[in-house]
């Protein structure tokens, strides 16, 4: 390799390295502007009002919701996104384990029985 080519790959990589710094140097500044921006809102009594405001109107959707998912649950209502519930309640009967045996014995509603 000349030494040409050596100091064009040089300046190549002089210049690459200097553009990685000022995304660096831009992306920094951004994120000081917005963490400015974030925390004088906050401080302010204006955006101290807001979020005030805000769990304010939240506050009597949780106070109302939270009850009732604890009634349903203890109904036996499925309210969890994660799947039925952990026990089956008091009022509700068990399935009928020797139907159930049954159902999965017999086979004729299979299209091949026919």
């Amino acid at each position: 390799m000349s030494r040409a080519q050596r100091r064009r790959i040089e300046r190549e990589q002089a210049k690459a390295d200097c553009r990685a710094a000022k995304r660096a140097v831009a992306l920094e500044r951004r994120i000081l502007q917005h963490d400015r921006w974030s925390s004088r809102s906050s401080t302010s009594l204006l955006g101290l009002t807001g979020e005030f405001l805000w769990h304010l109107a939240w506050a009597p959707l949780a106070i109302w919701l939270w009850p009732l998912a604890q009634i349903g649950r203890l109904m036996g209502i499925d309210t969890s996104e994660t799947g039925p519930p952990r026990h089956r309640p008091a009022w509700m009967p068990a399935p009928d384990q020797g139907a159930v045996a049954a159902r999965e014995r017999d086979d004729t509603h299979k299209p091949s029985n026919r």
